[in-house]
């Protein structure tokens, strides 16, 4: 949490910046997101001298890394809203002493939906459809596609062997932080699970060297309900900042769908609906994606997993849900063929 003087020093440019464009922001919403326990980036609803609603977001230079991750974020959009419906549509940037901003399109409640945090109550399977197609959408870009200026943000410059290693590394790190979990009796993690998950990435890892080589794929990074706009006939995918280009779909292919098959845990049909959706795209000939998919609900369950039990969220009725849901789609997914 900021102290009471960054408090002020933060609050102090923004509204030095919004006094200046003749905008007014939703100063509840601003007070919150400057007073969260970790706050990163900064994002408010604000009304323009025109009387429209826009939405801001903002990123301060004393975190280099983050403010990376804000400058991709703000390029991916520019891009992506210029040739495409997939994001968020963006009119004015720039940056005022430490702080870098964008003011963008505010999507409204009326005109669709967005969930709060993982609340997926008000999310049916039907929405899939616009997801689905925004997902094969963005698997229709080639490298080539890319702009210049994204190229240094999206492009990985690591070893193929350098990669795995460290995905295994990760793995091998939940599953020693999950193992106290075989102790706890309302938690449904046995020895068998983590001995399954370390053949099947053995196996995986064989094959990964041995795969053909398939053309990359870009990656949103962070596909969760809430970071996904479901209008009335398409779905527009907030926050890029995770996003990057993979030359391993073998590898990467499926996080996306994982990531939000396992978010959206309360509801399992939307993932599968979900699955269905993405599978009616060109690209996949072969079964290429259904093995990537397996790796991305594997890691993006493990990755959930693992945080929740270290961090004590396993003790409600609700988390012990949480936590098992996440288990049985390790389990459903290892079973596969």
């Amino acid at each position: 949490m900021l102290s009471e003087t960054e408090y002020q020093q933060r609050l102090k440019v923004i509204l030095s910046l919004t006094e200046r464009r003749s905008w007014q922001p939703d100063r509840i919403e601003l007070r919150r997101c400057l007073t969260k326990e970790t706050p990163r980036f900064v994002y408010f609803p604000l009304i323009n001298s025109e009387g429209k609603k826009l939405f801001f977001k903002g990123a301060f230079s004393d975190k280099p890394g983050l403010l990376r991750r804000f400058q991709k974020e703000l390029l991916i959009q520019k891009w992506l809203s210029r040739e495409s419906n997939l994001a968020r549509r963006i009119f004015d940037s720039g940056q005022i002493k430490n702080l870098f901003w964008y003011v963008g399109q505010y999507f409204r409640d009326n005109q669709g939906l967005i969930c709060r945090e993982e609340n997926i109550s008000s999310l049916k399977p039907k929405k899939m459809i616009a997801l689905g197609h925004a997902l094969r959408q963005l698997w229709q870009i080639k490298q080539s596609d890319l702009p210049i200026k994204l190229k240094p943000y999206l492009l990985i410059n690591k070893q193929k062997s350098v990669i795995i290693n460290e995905v295994e590394s990760r793995i091998r790190e939940h599953l020693e932080t999950l193992y106290p979990a075989l102790e706890v009796s309302d938690l449904n993690w046995l020895k068998s699970d983590g001995q399954t998950v370390i053949l099947f990435f053995k196996k995986f890892k064989e094959s990964f060297f041995k795969a053909k080589q398939a053309p990359g794929v870009l990656i949103h990074g962070d596909l969760a309900p809430n970071n996904v706009f479901f209008g009335t006939k398409r779905a527009v995918l907030l926050d890029w900042e995770s996003a990057y280009w993979s030359c391993l779909p073998l590898l990467d292919w499926g996080l996306d769908v994982a990531s939000f098959y396992t978010r959206a845990w309360e509801n399992i049909k939307l993932g599968k609906k979900l699955i269905k959706e993405v599978k009616k795209s060109k690209r996949i000939q072969d079964d290429l994606f259904d093995r990537a998919l397996k790796i991305g609900l594997v890691l993006s369950s493990l990755q959930k997993l693992a945080p929740m039990f270290k961090g004590g969220f396993y003790r409600s009725d609700y988390d012990q849900c949480h936590f098992n849901s996440l288990v049985g789609i390790i389990r459903r997914a290892l079973n596969q063929k």
